[in-house]
């Protein structure tokens, strides 16, 4: 028995019969008793077409590509949830204000300025604003004679010390020695709405 299998055996590893048959058309009068033999199995692999051959390869390289990118995705999320965590470690010790800029992206460039701020609401609510919104007195809003539109700026009333960050979206105010004209919600929150004029410094964010 070991004789007739190491015949077969010599049989698969002819060059000849290798160019004669194919994997896809055998003869059972050529293989003899090859399909009971257990080297079947690694033997018959040598009649894979070139072709099956590349696709299994390509196949085997778009598997690994999936699992590569996978595993670099895991990776970054990761890394983002550590890097939220830490920010999470470090905001207890963080002012309401510094809170809210890393929530909102932003960042102190220390351009700051000092002047008066008024504010507009009822006369102006629903009108159209320098960059096309429709002007809403509870939005946080304000506006500026020169600053780009959409910038951000961090106000402090210097009589309470009481802060915001609003954001530029229309025009003014045309008055001098007056900077910000800032929405009534806006006045609210930083306490200026009932003296109507107060002064403020001002502070331009820009993005993290």
């Amino acid at each position: 028995m070991r004789v007739q299998n190491q015949a077969i055996i010599d049989l698969f590893r002819n060059r000849r019969f290798r160019k004669k048959r194919s994997y896809e058309n055998p003869k059972i009068e050529d293989f003899g008793r090859v399909l009971s033999d257990p080297f079947m199995g690694i033997e018959r692999t040598l009649f894979y077409p070139k072709q099956e051959i590349f696709q299994c390869l390509l196949a085997f390289s778009v598997l690994l590509s999936f699992f590569s990118i996978q595993s670099i995705e895991s990776e970054s999320i990761k890394k983002t949830f550590q890097h939220k965590q830490s920010l999470a470690l470090k905001g207890s010790t963080l002012t309401k204000t510094e809170k809210r800029l890393l929530r909102m992206g932003l960042r102190k460039t220390n351009r700051i300025y000092s002047s008066m701020a008024s504010w507009y609401g009822e006369y102006f609510h629903g009108r159209t604003t320098a960059n096309m919104e429709i002007f809403n007195k509870d939005l946080i809003t304000a506006a500026h004679k020169t600053l780009p539109l959409n910038t951000y700026v961090l106000v402090t009333n210097k009589l309470n010390k009481k802060q915001l960050i609003v954001r530029i979206n229309d025009r003014g105010p045309y008055v001098d020695g007056r900077d910000l004209d800032l929405s009534e919600a806006a006045a609210k929150i930083l306490g200026s709405h009932g003296r109507g004029i107060v002064p403020i410094s001002y502070e331009i964010l820009a993005k993290a």
